[in-house]
């Protein structure tokens, strides 16, 4: 107190004998965020004695909340964890709130005694924008750079929302030599502490008649918004670019082509893109300079070199066209055109002269009339090809070609095959030879310059009138006769020789041409599968793009389709980790992101399986994957893999050859491919993946003997290729591969809920976004709910705009209520006189309830129905009705004779419906089974496991002699053909329908291996009536009673929700296991928390507790506190650890 009591006196002592001085180490006003951990800025140079820091002006009479003296903190703000001193002097405030928007004071001591200058610093409290740049209306939200064409009367807004100060706006328009401010019209709005600003333009064309840069500039403190400048390029619509000379341009396909763009003395360009003259430009890219940087937009295609060049670093053929670079300075502006093509090098590299074994030159021996024959292939686009003679001496032999052809050949891949046909005439007095040349040009394809030289030697052939002399008194005919005999026998001497030599050089060349044959033919097949290959990739490609843009999050609007990456969010996921050491038992570990099931080597595999329950999102996982493939997403590892595979199991039923339905379920109808040629691809590539998507829903009929999915689940088949199978928990494939990993979806977060809410929903606006926050969180059971991707989903598309949404306490209540609200959107379209049709069917729907559950039965074959089939059995106003509400889903599928053996032209296209999910056939089917159930006539008969219903027997059939011999049994449901680890949701659903039908179930699930799990979940629907089963209950508690760190947090807390019913009702908790679930116990022993943040309460009826945890040490204050909370439970025996 002492020390205090000297700085309030030194403090007076300061006040007389100097002024207020605002200056020196604090600068104000300054800025602290909201709801964070904030510092109010005052760096004090040099040693001090102390620093006191005050809550307003009045500090002469105000008691300093923290202070620092001889660098000892002290004061009620900083024992309470408000304020904290930093060693320079400065204040920290570990929670911004509005309280501490006001003035602070602060004052220097370098003594006890010392007279310092109080410094007054303005403390602003500063909320940021969830988008933290200034947006304009017509771009994106995420581009501080945009390009817009304007027409007259359409007005730009620039906005920035949601801050705390308003945030002012301004627009100018940049010129070479300056910036010019542009008249706006500026509103200011609050809701609450927050702001929203728009600053709205008209005339954007004061200044400029073509194109011109406008800037939107925000003035706020500096650390509102990480940009404070949003740039848009507009190009006056209603005024035509002058007209250019485009310059030719050609470019090798798949390879890099730069376009230049003039850049100097300019502050911005567009670049825009056409296909044809009479198509409209659209633009690809644009930049503007930014102080001494260039800020680029780019289409993925494109890319924006230093210099402005437009950049295409692998040509396709869609890129070909008309390219045009607009560029301005805000007073002046220009255009450059280009007319872009594409060519392909002829494969082989020169022309192929008929005859000739070696491409670049060769000799043919001809005779002086004949046909002579060139071709160029794999050619693009159309070339010359023509013939040139080489004579040194010109006129003394002539050669003349007449009659000549050209045929063009179109191939696959867009490139010609050019063939020269060719009558030669050549007139010479003696034997003598040409050398020719077979020219390729193209007058602005350098790179097409190329021949194939070929010398041709032509033979003689004389015909002469006079005749011989051939009288034998000739000098000439008796040397003949001399020396004739020695030549012949010269000459047959030496045409034996030539015969031998000839003999041994064509066996060389031909045991040569057999070595060489191998390779030759091996190389083009290899051509062959290659392009087959990027056929088969190309296509599979296109049908996931179709697959990718079809996602309905909401059943009734099925014209507003998402692409699964703008509504796909990531929630929880988990492995299997099998530790080597017996002691240590598997446990689940977390994972980071799906891609980890790529990149992670320690989910190395060649399968994998991934589990969860109903509705957590294994297709659409399965689904993004493909669309991460497609798109080669630089955030995953599937880069490598060349091909992805992904197939629906439930449509497997109809075909039995996993290449067949390759062919069928992902190529188009008119492909080339055949299943030999996918299966060649397939297996002759280096990396392939594979997707087997739904095991749970594989036909019945499918089996090991009839089908090969099974071999490639257990490895026996594709043993090098990476293979994913997606099923439910319950539903894992008997014949695992022993490598196989494990993976299991958790579901979703808190925080997957909210980047899905903003992603989806709401976007940027807040307002909305809390609301739905809000309406979680005012009902808990709902919250835990909505760990279930697909029941949260439900509720923000469907529920969320309502003002009120009711207080849900089981899942049949919360699934009776988006089956009500689906009903009730279609209900407001209908006219007063229909609406009483639609609420009989409503309510009525027998026929599909019975449909729905035998389609869930084991053994079942589908749940895919023909539409004309299903309209009959429903009736057609029910079926109709269904499907506008989206409960049903109508699908165009190709459907295969049941004698179909090869896949062919039988395969015809067919309308079949479905249910919109699996849980909505569940739901549909608890009502036939709880409707059934229920009847008074209905009795479960444990021996048989079967639900039997009775008829009463005529009088002279009654008999005394018990129940069972005055009846008639008329129909019996055997439960075991309906699983309930498979189908959960219709025994949970029929319990919350009936009380009856939930007394007759829950007798059955007792006798089911591992059913004490359902038990619980199967009674809690019934929360109203829980005192109607409390014997149910009693025996329940009499039993272990385990919360598994595995479980559902709604299943956690439903387990515990019973044992509180069982407490308060004086029924006696034999024994609960906590197993890995144990994190924390309340620091006043009052509750335990676990993993999931369910809280474990004080039971007054606990008789023994067991805390499990794998691979964690209790501390002393972990084991001291779970005993203050076994100490608070009165009958508590036993303590286990």
């Amino acid at each position: 107190m002492e020390a205090v009591n000297i700085l309030l006196i030194a403090i007076n002592i300061c006040v007389y004998m100097h002024k207020i001085d605002a200056s020196g180490g604090c600068a104000s006003p300054q800025y602290i965020e909201l709801g964070t951990r904030g510092t109010v800025v005052c760096s004090f140079n040099g040693s001090f004695y102390g620093v006191i820091w005050y809550t307003s002006k009045e500090y002469i009479t105000e008691e300093s909340p923290v202070y620092l003296t001889e660098f000892v903190k002290k004061g009620k703000g900083y024992n309470s964890g408000e304020f904290d001193i930093h060693i320079d002097g400065s204040l920290i405030i570990n929670n911004v709130s509005l309280n501490h928007n006001h003035y602070f004071t602060v004052v220097k001591l370098s003594s006890p005694t010392d007279k310092s200058v109080p410094h007054f610093i303005d403390v602003i409290v500063v909320v940021k924008p969830r988008i933290t740049h200034p947006v304009i209306n017509i771009c994106e939200s995420e581009s501080t750079l945009c390009f817009w064409s304007w027409k007259d009367g359409q007005e730009i807004v620039c906005s920035v929302q949601d801050t705390r100060p308003a945030v002012t706006l301004s627009w100018k328009a940049k010129l070479s030599n300056e910036d010019r401010n542009i008249s706006a019209d500026m509103l200011i709005t609050k809701n609450g502490i927050l702001s929203k600003t728009w600053a709205t333009i008209n005339n954007t064309f004061l200044y400029s008649s073509a194109l011109r840069l406008l800037v939107c500039k925000a003035e706020c403190p500096k650390m509102m918004l990480k940009e404070s400048e949003a740039q848009l390029i507009v190009h006056n619509g209603l005024v035509k670019m002058p007209l250019v000379e485009a310059s030719k341009k050609n470019g090798e396909l798949y390879s890099r082509v730069e376009l230049p763009c003039h850049t100097r003395d300019v502050l911005f360009f567009v670049w825009r893109y056409r296909k044809k003259m009479s198509d409209p430009f659209l633009e690809i890219s644009w930049a503007a300079l930014n102080t001494d940087k260039w800020t680029t937009v780019s289409s993925v295609e494109y890319e924006i070199g230093t210099d402005g060049s437009l950049v295409i670093a692998n040509l396709s053929t869609d890129q070909a066209g008309r390219y045009a670079c607009m560029y301005g300075n805000g007073t002046a502006h220009g255009v450059i055109e280009f007319d872009l093509s594409y060519y392909v090098l002829p494969n082989p590299s020169r022309p192929i002269v008929k005859g000739c074994s070696n491409g670049s030159s060769c000799i043919l021996t001809v005779h002086d009339k004949g046909t002579l024959t060139c071709t160029i292939c794999g050619i693009w686009p159309r070339v010359q090809i023509g013939w040139r003679v080489l004579q040194e001496n010109p006129g003394q032999n002539d050669i003349s070609f007449v009659n000549e052809k050209t045929t063009i050949t179109y191939n696959m891949k867009d490139t010609l095959d050019i063939t020269l046909v060719s009558e030669y005439d050549a007139s010479f007095s003696t034997n003598t030879n040409f050398n020719m040349e077979c020219i390729v040009s193209h007058p602005e394809i350098k790179a097409f310059n190329i021949s194939s030289g070929v010398k041709l030697l032509l033979l003689k052939v004389e015909n002469s009138s006079s005749k011989p002399e051939t009288d034998g008194s000739s000098p000439n005919w008796k040397l003949l006769k001399t020396i004739l005999p020695s030549f012949l026998v010269v000459f047959f001497l030496l045409i034996g020789c030539g015969v031998i030599i000839v003999t041994v050089k064509m066996s060389r060349k031909r045991a040569a041409i057999q070595e060489k044959k191998p390779e030759a033919e091996n190389a083009l097949l290899e051509i062959k599968n290659d392009e087959k290959k990027e056929t088969l990739v190309a296509e599979i490609k296109g049908k996931y793009a179709a697959l990718c843009e079809q996602v309905h999050p909401i059943p009734y609007v099925r014209e507003k389709m998402y692409n699964v990456n703008r509504v796909f969010v990531e929630g929880g996921l988990k492995y299997l980790d099998k530790d080597t050491k017996p002691a240590i038992q598997e446990t689940w570990q977390e994972m980071k992101s799906y891609h980890a099931i790529f990149n992670d080597p320690r989910l190395k595999s060649k399968r994998r399986i991934v589990e969860g329950e109903p509705g957590y999102g294994k297709s659409t996982l399965a689904l993004q994957i493909a669309y991460d493939w497609c798109n080669s997403s630089n955030t995953s590892s599937l880069d490598n893999a060349e091909i992805c595979i992904i197939l629906n199991l439930k449509q497997y039923g109809a075909v039995n050859s996993f290449f067949k339905a390759v062919k069928l379920y992902l190529l188009p109808t008119d492909t080339s491919l055949n299943e030999h040629d996918i299966e060649s691809v397939i297996r002759k590539s280096h990396s392939v993946l594979i997707i087997l998507d739904g095991f749970d829903e594989l036909p019945g009929s499918v089996t090991n003997s009839n089908s090969d999915v099974f071999d490639i689940i257990n490895g026996n088949r594709f043993q090098q290729m990476d293979v994913i199978i997606t099923t439910r928990s319950s539903c894992l494939p008997d014949e695992l591969a022993p490598h196989a990993l494990r993976i299991r979806m958790t579901g979703f977060d808190e925080k997957s809920r909210q980047a899905y809410i903003r992603k989806a929903i709401v976007g940027d606006d807040i307002i909305a976004e809390e609301t739905i926050n809000r309406k979680l969180r005012e009902n808990p059971f709902l919250f835990d709910l909505c760990e279930v991707p697909l029941f949260f989903v439900l509720f923000v598309h469907v529920c969320s705009g309502e003002e009120r949404v009711p207080k849900f306490a089981t899942v049949t209540q919360f699934f009776s209520h988006i089956i009500s609200c689906l009903h009730s959107h279609m209900k407001s379209k209908l006219l007063s006189d229909e609406v009483q049709k639609y609420n009989f069917y409503e309510r009525n729907h027998g026929e599909l309830d019975k449909i729905a559950f035998e389609a869930l039965l084991v053994g079942s074959k589908s749940m895919n129905w023909d539409k004309c089939h299903l309209r009959k059995i429903c009736g057609a106003d029910l079926y109709d009705q269904y499907v506008k509400s989206g409960i049903l889903i109508e699908e165009d599928v190709l459907s295969l004779p049941n004698d179909l053996t090869l896949l062919s032209e039988k395969a015809v296209h067919r309308m079949e419906v479905r249910f919109y999910h699996k849980l909505f056939c569940e739901w549909y089917a608890a009502h036939y089974l709880s409707k059934y159930a229920a009847d008074p006539g209905v009795e479960l008969d444990l021996r048989k496991r079967v639900l039997c219903s009775f008829k009463p027997k005529s009088d002279n059939e009654r008999s005394s002699v018990g129940k069972e011999e005055s009846l008639n049994l008329q129909t019996e449901l055997e439960l075991e053909t309906l699983d309930p680890f498979e189908c959960q949701y219709v025994y949970r659903f029929a319990c919350g329908l009936k009380a009856e039908a939930a007394e007759k179930i829950y007798g059955y699930l007792k006798t089911v291996y591992g059913g004490d799990k359902f038990e619980i979940l199967c009674v809690l629907e019934q929360t109203e009536n829980l005192e109607r089963f409390h014997q149910v209950i009693e025996n329940l508690c009499s039993k272990q009673l385990m919360i598994h760190g595995e479980y559902s947090r709604l299943h956690q807390r439903s387990t515990i929700q019973l044992l509180e019913f069982a407490s308060r009702q004086g029924i006696s908790i034999t024994e609960v296991l906590l197993r890995n679930c144990f994190k924390s116990v309340d620091k006043n022993g009052s509750f335990l928390q676990l993993t999931s943040d369910v809280k474990f309460v004080i039971l007054n009826t606990l008789e023994k507790i067991i805390i499990s945890q794998d691979r964690w040490e209790f501390s002393e204050m972990d084991i001291g506190q779970i005993f203050v909370f076994c100490s608070k439970c009165p009958v508590l025996q036993s303590l286990n650890i």
